[in-house]
């Protein structure tokens, strides 16, 4: 069996602010991580096994390329130590990787894996001005200490021939001339006689007379509207949202972006809420949302939290069953009554919130011609179980309920959901003592 040793475990801070989003192994060239090319480039030389060295508590390599089957590799993970060295890497892992192998760097950009006889070990060609060394065979007799990332390697590369074929990553503007330079790769690969000026990607929505003149290309899932203007050579990635009115010259728009009407973005790289000018060596937040923001999409987190509410609902509606059979004489008013126990089944069926405003009592129908926040009040979801009633459970002063039920209502909130579900509880177990002491007396 073929094996490599990659290392991506660096911590990225020469590419700040970048890495507060990505790992350098992670950064999107031509819609794919800078790792993915390296271990394609693997698999195309035969490689079958690889043990992948990554930063110590980054999930973002391991959920992405999960196993490796997708890649018909094997992958194996193994957190990087602070004090290890390379070398040391090659010694944890024991007899499980034999020479002959490939010992190389996953979070730098090569267009190609340079082909070379396992005889010509150590292979050390590929390597920047500093000395800095990226890919090398291994036999028994060789160091792996070349492979070290060094501060040298953080230093610029002035003299290098041709970005396209490698590039060690070490600056933002570098990043950025290879992501722009592999869109006119692109571009020019799709006609012999003149560039392509638009390249889609699945599923993506963009008018063509958006693009004035030069070369984009947008990532899968996005949409610049009509009315935006593109010019120069740019690069939108997955999930982003261009609105009419924006203006892109030389941008790099990273995925899950939005970009609002009005923004206009030269010589730049764009990460969410974050702007980086290349050219003046200067990063700004922008904190107006209608400007910049995430396009993160939300209905994830809302599936997710509606299940386990659910999952809650269930939870208290088989213990109000429980305590019910267990008790004599339970009181109305408590969580474990028949109205009680249909509202939790309604909630288990998705028919209403479980937390949420609770149906007006008399004494609340005469508040609303006297106290503004009634209307307020009025608007909240209705819910299975109230909040302020589990809050103050002893009261009945419609005021105090009505601004309770306003001040808890935290929608989707996953920390409101725990203390509710806590309160319930507790209102049950309080319902079961009550029912105690009434047929002892």
């Amino acid at each position: 069996m073929k094996q490599a040793l990659v290392f991506a475990d660096r911590s990225g801070t020469e590419l700040s602010p970048l890495n507060e989003h990505y790992c350098p192994a992670m950064l999107p060239v031509s819609g794919r991580p800078v790792l993915e090319h390296t271990l394609t480039h693997l698999q195309q030389a035969g490689v079958e096994q690889i043990f992948l060295v990554v930063p110590n508590g980054d999930i973002s390599i391991r959920n992405y390329f999960e196993n490796g089957a997708r890649w018909s590799l094997d992958i194996r993970y193994l957190n990087a130590r602070e004090s290890d060295s390379t070398d040391r890497v090659r010694v944890r892992l024991g007899n499980s990787l034999a020479a002959p192998f490939i010992a190389i760097r996953g979070d730098v950009w090569r267009s190609e894996l340079r082909s070379v006889s396992e005889a010509a070990a150590p292979y050390c060609k590929v390597s920047d001005q500093q000395g800095n060394l990226f890919e090398l065979w291994h036999n028994d007799q060789n160091s792996l200490d070349a492979l070290d990332w060094s501060p040298k390697s953080n230093q610029a590369h002035t003299h290098r021939q041709n970005i396209v074929d490698f590039d060690p990553l070490c600056h933002l503007n570098n990043y950025h001339q290879l992501v722009t330079s592999m869109v006119l790769d692109k571009a020019s690969m799709h006609s012999t006689l003149a560039p392509l000026a638009l390249s889609l990607g699945a599923q993506t929505r963009v008018h063509p007379m958006s693009v004035n003149d030069g070369t984009t290309t947008v990532g899968d899932f996005s949409c610049i509207e009509i009315g935006a203007q593109l010019s120069g050579t740019n690069y939108v990635g997955r999930h982003c949202f261009i609105a009419r009115g924006a203006a892109l010259k030389n941008t790099v728009i990273l995925d899950k972006t939005y970009v609002g009407a009005g923004m206009s973005l030269e010589n730049a790289i764009v990460v969410q809420q974050r702007v980086v000018r290349v050219d003046l060596n200067a990063s700004l937040d922008i904190k107006d949302s209608f400007i910049l923001a995430s396009n993160r999409q939300p209905w994830l987190k809302k599936w997710s939290y509606l299940t386990a509410e659910r999952v809650v609902a269930f939870a208290l509606l088989l213990a109000a069953g429980v305590v019910n059979a267990l008790s004599l004489r339970i009181y109305n008013h408590s969580l474990t009554s028949r109205p009680s126990r249909n509202a939790l089944y309604a909630a288990v069926t998705g028919k209403i919130r479980l937390f949420g405003r609770q149906p007006c009592t008399e004494d609340m129908s005469g508040l609303t011609a006297s106290y503004p926040w009634v209307a307020q009040y009025y608007k909240l979801e209705p819910g299975a179980l109230s909040p302020a009633k589990l809050a103050y459970p002893y009261t009945e002063d419609p005021i105090l309920l009505t601004l309770a039920e306003i001040e808890l209502s935290k929608k989707d909130s996953w920390k409101a959901l725990m203390i509710n579900s806590l309160r319930a509880m507790r209102a049950m177990v309080q319902a079961e003592q009550h029912a105690e002491q009434a047929l002892g007396a």
